[in-house]
């Protein structure tokens, strides 16, 4: 899936105020948990830790799109990728 690069995504609107978003979130947390390893895994959780409060790394839209934010190292992105097509496909069933 093709995805475009953002300088910063802003952590409002779709996804994050739909009512489905905290359990596609969780399911999405625990397949790349187990994907990629909890070392890969806290590496970017380190660096949600570190980015201002209301920026995300990724984000898709209601028709699939997916953002990736520029502060996502490239060897990291195919994971923020996979995260955001979890989260997408559960929410859209």
């Amino acid at each position: 899936m093709i995805y475009a690069i953002k300088k910063s995504i802003k952590a409002d609107g779709y996804p994050v105020n739909s009512s489905k978003y905290l359990q596609a979130h969780r399911i999405a947390n625990e397949l790349e948990l187990k994907k990629y390893g909890i070392s890969r895994y806290n590496v970017l959780k380190n660096l949600c830790r570190l980015i201002p409060k209301n920026e995300l790394l990724g984000k898709h839209t209601k028709t699939g799109q997916i953002f990736i934010s520029s502060r996502v190292p490239l060897q990291f992105r195919s994971q923020v990728l996979f995260h955001e097509q979890v989260e997408h496909s559960i929410m859209e069933q």
